[in-house]
């Protein structure tokens, strides 16, 4: 049996990864801070065995292979070093998954905002129909799905294609040049990671890159409400095949205005003539052209409408991602991971519009300092639609520098209540006690951030 270990295995990619090779045979062990994550639960029902913190004592004989997350430096992390000195064969987590998917079918999920709800709404399509897809989904927790990673039996492949560094500072080739998908769907696009991207034009030109890998036989499904989407396929000297949804009559999906009704959000979508029905549990209008671009491509590989209807109507949501967390005195608690002003922009006006009648108060938590600064009037807006803000401390990456961290959230605390906005900013000592004095039952409380913000709940929900 093959070994390999997996180097700051807690990430959601890593443990999404570590569970394909323990899958395939594999013998898996990996290392990473004593800190909890959200894929810690994963992790221990797979049976891998996880060493605290880093040291070259975690290296165990006879290792084919040691995997390393691209948030760790070759010259900084101990284990990582070693490793490397030792002649281990070492690579990161987007090479390894680039040398696995080589004999898969891949439908890449690329993009900024909707790339893991778009992947785990296929996953769980072709799943609850019977074809074992393998899949590989960054998030720790999926109602439905057992697990974020899968090899499946089944030839198609799902992965969200991510655009972030393979390895900042070392290797800065975006990990998604890695892939070589067949389809593509491209739920959103935005300007993003200001911190390798300096400018929109680059984030064009990368992606530009990786739709020319498309081979002849394959499709783009993509997102045609979206103006930059729309800027990068004008750009495109050879287009691959093209399939457009949106709430546009020219899109080849055409998604008519959403409604509620119960639980359920009605959708009516308009294809080759066709009038065609969807209810989903996941809301907002997003989510909606998520859950089409997902159906899309199912039907274009044999599906019956009626079967893909049935499967998506039962899709319960991805972990933070409109995660509903409990009651309190008539007051709703949800979590987000939305943390680019797009993404909050879309969720805030989501949740307005599906919960007109509550007061809707956010937990936000930026992360990183150079997107919040970059992108601070954006931010700023966005956070805006909230009815009530407060403002958690920036969540720095390990890979920013301390000369960066000029920035507070008192900053954007004040900034927000230059505009009227009810906000402040306050710390997570502090939050739970805040919250008690001025929560109101028609309240709708939302945690946002890809921190750690979603670790409130435990103490606003555990207080009565």
């Amino acid at each position: 049996m093959k070994q390999a270990h997996f180097i700051g295995i807690k990430g959601v990619g890593m443990t999404a990864l570590a569970l394909i090779f323990k899958e395939k045979g594999w013998q898996v062990t990996g290392s990473d801070v004593s800190q909890s994550f959200i894929t810690d639960q994963a992790i221990r029902q797979a049976g891998i065995k996880v060493f605290s913190g880093f040291s070259e004592r975690n290296l165990q004989k006879g290792l084919d292979l040691v995997v390393y997350s691209g948030a760790y430096r070759p010259d900084s992390n101990p284990e990582l070093k070693f490793a490397l000195k030792l002649n281990l064969k070492t690579v990161t987590q987007q090479q390894a998954l680039a040398k696995v998917l080589t004999r898969k079918q891949l439908v890449a999920v690329a993009g900024v905002g909707g790339k893991t709800t778009t992947s785990a709404l296929l996953a769980h399509l072709f799943r609850s129909l019977g074809r074992d897809v393998g899949y590989f989904i960054g998030a720790g927790q999926f109602n439905g799905l057992s697990k974020p990673g899968s090899w499946g039996k089944d030839s198609l492949f799902v992965a969200e294609a991510d655009e972030y560094a393979n390895n900042i500072g070392v290797d800065n080739t975006p990990k998604l040049l890695l892939l070589q998908p067949r389809d593509v769907i491209l739920p959103n696009l935005q300007y993003d990671h200001p911190d390798i991207y300096s400018s929109p034009k680059d984030t064009l030109t990368v992606f530009r890159q990786f739709l020319s890998k498309i081979p002849p036989q394959g499709k783009l499904y993509y997102n045609a409400d979206s103006d930059f989407i729309e800027q990068l396929i004008s750009s495109i000297t050879f287009l691959p095949n093209l399939v457009s949804v949106g709430f546009s009559r020219n899109c080849d999906w055409f998604i008519k205005p959403i409604s509620y009704q119960g639980e359920y959000t009605k959708i009516q979508i308009f294809h080759e003539s066709k009038k065609l029905e969807l209810k989903l549990l996941i809301f907002g209008s997003y989510n909606v052209r998520n859950a089409v671009l997902a159906g899309a491509l199912a039907y274009n590989q044999g599906l019956s409408w009626d079967q893909i209807a049935q499967a998506l109507s039962t899709f319960k949501g991805v972990g933070r991602r409109q995660e509903f967390k409990g009651k309190r005195n008539q007051a709703f608690f949800y979590d987000d991971y939305a943390h680019h002003p797009a993404e909050i922009k879309a969720t805030l006006t989501a949740f307005k519009q599906r919960f007109p009648h509550r007061r809707l108060w956010v937990f936000f938590e930026s992360h990183t300092y150079t997107r919040t600064k970059t992108l601070l009037p954006e931010f700023i807006k966005a956070l805006s639609l909230a009815d009530k803000v407060s403002i958690m401390p920036i969540f720095s990456s390990a890979r920013e520098k301390s000369s960066d961290f000029s920035l507070t959230n008192q900053d954007l605390a004040q900034q927000l209540v230059s505009l009227g906005k009810d906000a402040q900013a306050l710390d997570f000592s502090e939050a739970p006690s805040y919250l008690n004095r001025h929560l109101q039952k028609n309240d709708l409380i939302l945690t946002m951030g890809a921190g750690l913000v979603y670790q409130l709940h435990s103490q606003f929900l555990g207080k009565i």
